[in-house]
């Protein structure tokens, strides 16, 4: 956003962007020109992978508490559309890479769901 005639894309894990959903109101708020891809494994999968790197009784079992998003499925691009935001879903990386070209010349900012493996993988619809 220093260099104004630049895209901005932020891409964010769902776990991350749990934290972070009011940034999807102010970009909306402000017209923001930012491209938000949100990558979806349905999990804290950063966080799990800390606790595994730890041992401990989680990585033991593979258990880990509070740790999925899912169910239920968290639906991002229905999320954006309730602070009026574009959104669209990218199955594939294919279909990512051409929604990421396109976002040169974005007026107000644009969501992209990238559904990704993992074990609580899923999209909301």
């Amino acid at each position: 956003m220093a260099v104004p005639d630049r895209p901005v894309v932020a891409v964010l894990g769902d776990g991350c962007a749990m934290f972070g959903v009011q940034g999807l109101c102010s970009a909306a708020r402000y017209e923001v020109p930012v491209a938000f891809v949100v990558m979806n494994n349905g999990e804290y999968r950063t966080l799990k992978d800390t606790l595994d790197e730890g041992g401990g009784p989680s990585a033991e079992h593979g258990r880990y508490v509070g740790m999925d998003l899912a169910p239920p499925a968290i639906d991002w691009r229905s999320a954006a559309r309730a602070f009026g935001i574009e959104a669209l879903r990218a199955g594939s990386a294919a279909e990512l890479r051409d929604a990421v070209a396109g976002v040169g010349d974005l007026a107000a900012p644009l969501l992209i769901e990238a559904p990704i493996a993992g074990h609580g993988a899923g999209s909301g619809g």
